[in-house]
């Protein structure tokens, strides 16, 4: 999670003709959000993604929150984001030789996040 800037390089000659380089910042780009859980029969996740697989973008709009806990299940760090939409849901790999966790991945897009204090 997190946001980055293009790096736009800037070129120009000052009075006595020496070359200045200033590099600049260009288009802010926000990384995509990527979450993890264990399969459950909690549909929630699929049927917002099918929203974006059936045209209704400016519905399966939504803002939202990530906390982080540490080991006492305190919240020690927050994010919040807005304007997001699900990118991609995977189920999980079939492997009846492992005793493998199934797991399902969550990949979300969204315009803009912030950290916030818990």
């Amino acid at each position: 999670m997190g946001s980055e800037s293009e790096v736009i390089t800037h070129t120009t000659a000052d009075n006595g003709g020496k070359v200045v380089i200033q590099k600049i910042p260009g288009n802010l780009k926000w990384g995509e959000i990527t979450l993890k859980r264990g399969v459950t029969d909690d549909m929630a996740i699929w049927d917002w993604r099918k929203m974006i697989e059936d045209g209704k973008v400016i519905s399966a709009r939504a803002s939202g929150t990530v906390t982080m806990y540490n080991q006492a299940n305190e919240a020690v760090a927050e994010w919040t984001f807005d304007n997001s939409w699900p990118v991609k849901v995977t189920g999980p790999t079939m492997n009846a030789s492992t005793n493998d966790i199934a797991v399902e991945e969550l990949t979300i897009a969204h315009e803009g996040m912030r950290r916030v204090g818990v």
